[in-house]
């Protein structure tokens, strides 16, 4: 059988082969985003794994946004705006990969940073998008590449890692984010902010969000793997409760929903009274 044209034209996974040579125990992988196996908040998680046994309702279907209670949850940690909502994805990059599959059409330009994250270019490929790319500064983006690339291209989304940037590392500056957020604003670009590695500062402050300066015109991206398990698989997409319906209803397609047993233990997890200790703790380790 001859496999989709879209599909031809996407090179093999180099996180999936980065994943694969990690799980060999002769290898110290610095390739990929793994976290450390010590960094895992097993002894947090116990009481509740034991406790899902006495709730049989989670392990019923479950609504395709999400597990309630961890959705009212994310909306008061995150002060999301009140006509913002939550989605809970399996994984960051099931996020990554229902907005593109809700909102870009072959041909529709998305810009990214040089270099950018792996995993968002082959999203962006396999939904046969024209990616555009804008350099570097120790600030951020390039803010005059930025405002000519969106001025001339037409671009649609702007796709961004603003906080220890994958794979740079770079931390965009205050004013970097501020005038982001205006340029996305000016030319009607939506901003994907993706920010798994958020939570893991370790010395200085934290800037806020580039998405607090622009709410509107803009999706969130947050990911679980780094600061709980890679393998609960979860991740949350916040924005517009306008802009998250479509990705609802292609999410419903997809999968249903991501598992609702693994949602209600992230949930305790996160009000667990000693998770912010445990914060701590990997941030030092960091």
């Amino acid at each position: 059988m001859d496999i989709a044209k879209s599909l031809q034209q996407v090179k093999s996974s180099y996180i999936r082969e980065i994943l694969a040579a990690a799980s060999d125990k002769n290898v110290i992988s610095l390739a990929g985003g793994l976290p450390d196996e010590a960094t895992f908040p097993i002894e947090l998680m116990r009481a509740t794994l034991v406790d899902l046994a006495e709730k049989p309702h989670v392990f019923q279907y479950g609504a395709t946004a999400g597990y309630g209670p961890l959705i009212d949850f994310l909306k008061q940690h995150f002060a999301l705006p009140a006509h913002h909502e939550v989605m809970i994805t399996t994984g960051s990059q099931q996020g990554l990969d229902l907005i593109a599959r809700a909102y870009i059409n072959p041909g529709d330009h998305v810009v990214m940073e040089a270099p950018s994250y792996l995993g968002a270019m082959q999203v962006f490929g396999l939904a046969q998008a024209n990616i555009v790319t804008v350099t570097q500064t120790p600030e951020g983006p390039n803010l005059a590449e930025l405002e000519q690339c969106f001025q001339s291209q037409r671009a649609k989304l702007f796709y961004a890692v603003p906080d220890f940037h994958n794979p740079t590392g770079i931390c965009w500056s205050l004013n970097t984010r501020q005038q982001v957020a205006e340029l996305c604003q000016r030319f009607d670009v939506v901003l994907v902010e993706d920010v798994p590695y958020r939570e893991l500062r370790f010395t200085g402050e934290s800037h806020p969000l580039v998405s607090d300066f622009c709410p509107d015109q803009a999706i969130v991206l947050r990911s679980f793997s780094k600061i709980a398990s890679p393998g609960l698989r979860l991740g949350a997409v916040s924005g517009r409760a306008t802009d998250l319906a479509p990705m609802i209803k292609v999410k419903q397609g997809a999968d249903l929903h991501s598992s609702v047993p693994m949602q209600a233990l992230l949930h305790a997890l996160l009000a667990h009274p000693k998770f912010p200790e445990h914060l701590q703790q990997i941030r030092t380790l960091y």
